[in-house]
Parts: C-alpha cells; structure tokens; sequence
C-alpha cells in the first residue's frame, strides 16, 4: 500500500476529486477546458508512480463531470 500502488492512485485520485467538487471555480474552470489535453508543468521522471499523473486524473475528472454535466 505504498507510493506506487493502486491503493495510493485511488488515495490521490479520490482527494485531487474532493478538491474539485469542493471549490465551483476549480470545478467551472476544468469544465471550460473542453477537451484540451492537459499537460504537467514539470517533468516526470519515465517510471513516476501513476498517482503523480495529476493531469490526466484532472482529464478524467473532468471527463466524468462532462457525463453527468454536475
């Protein structure tokens, strides 16, 4: 149940996700951006553990936001 396991992925995705639905300006804000493919702003090492991938949890966030429109 360390860094790298699906246990810490779903940790990491369930708090980015509260963080979102906590704030409706974070939450508009990520639905504004469409589809556009998110990006890190640094550089993650090849072997990072899933759970560092932010922008892709934000991208599949935003993806179930888009579904249920709430």
């Amino acid at each position: 149940m360390g860094v790298g396991s699906e246990y810490h992925y779903q940790l990491i995705y369930q708090i980015i996700e509260a963080k979102v639905y906590q704030n409706p300006k974070i939450k508009n804000l990520l639905i504004k951006t469409g589809n556009l493919i998110l990006k890190p702003d640094h550089v993650q090492p090849e072997n990072a553990p899933k759970a560092y991938a932010y922008h892709e949890i934000l991208m599949s966030i935003r993806s179930e936001l888009q579904k249920t429109k709430r």
